[in-house]
């Protein structure tokens, strides 16, 4: 499938004319997300010679998230960069190391962030869990390629719904998130998530590298490992909860009235 970068939006990969202006078909404005996420690759930029570069889904400490379009498979696809912004700086597409004394962080969490792509690939065809389909090395850092799953976050429906939604709904949300959960759990594997709300929303699939790097830092003191913190979101082998847990979780998701299931996913808000 040959198509030239340069004349496509990088939202619905339509060819259109020039890039001056939002996409005539989707409404996309490419300088406005350029303009959010400063650091991130420049949109139409070939990786892996497969995937053209489309606009930053999100953004977190540990990389960015990106809309791309597989020109094999002519599919979008999500591609998640390591590029840990506390640390790591960027020259044209090439990520490097900010000072030379923060090398072993960056060597750290390129390690998580690989331990990260393998663990996703053991839930290929689960279908709560978007699957894992490529990784690759490139501009002195690393890529891993996922599905990319259309539609609005939860969030963005409660509050298209006028800012509450009933229990049923709330369930047919929480079910498929539990039964991924007690896939993960299966394999040995904790997932932890720290909900942010309104101004401290953060991208989900973004791991956050301040707390692996703060966890870090305690290992190179000689602390004890466990108390340290672990990245935000991610997924770490350990004696998973049991269905106790579980019905637990349920259970309090269940006596949470429909009103106290708002946008901001507080109570009261």
């Amino acid at each position: 499938m040959h198509l030239n970068p340069d004349n496509l939006c990088y939202n619905c990969f339509r060819e259109r004319e020039g890039q001056d202006g939002p996409c005539p078909y989707c409404g996309f404005d490419r300088a406005e997300n350029e303009k959010k996420y400063p650091v991130a690759l420049r949109a139409g930029t070939v990786l892996n010679g497969r995937y053209i570069v489309g606009r930053v889904l999100g953004q977190g400490g540990f990389g960015i998230t990106y809309l791309a379009l597989d020109t094999q498979l002519n599919a979008k696809v999500a591609i998640k960069e390591f590029m840990p912004g506390e640390i790591a700086t960027r020259t044209g597409s090439t990520v490097s190391v900010l000072s030379a004394d923060r090398g072993e962080d960056f060597t750290y969490g390129a390690e998580r962030f690989q331990e990260e792509a393998r663990t996703l690939a053991k839930f290929m065809g689960q279908p709560n869990i978007a699957g894992v389909t490529d990784y690759f090395d490139e501009n002195d850092t690393s890529y891993f390629v996922m599905d990319y799953i259309e539609g609005i976050s939860f969030k963005t429906y409660i509050a298209n719904q006028g800012g509450k939604v009933s229990v049923d709904d709330a369930l047919n949300v929480m079910i498929p998130v539990l039964r991924a959960l007690t896939a993960v759990h299966a394999e040995g594997f904790i997932h932890r998530q720290h909900l942010h709300h309104e101004g401290r929303d953060r991208e989900a699939a973004g791991l956050r590298l301040r707390p692996v790097l703060h966890r870090r830092q305690e290992q190179k003191s000689g602390r004890h490992p466990e108390g340290g913190l672990r990245p935000q979101g991610a997924v770490h082998q350990e004696k998973p909860p049991g269905p106790l847990y579980r019905r637990v979780l349920l259970r309090g998701v269940l006596l949470r009235r429909p009103h106290r299931l708002s946008a901001a996913g507080e109570p009261g808000a």
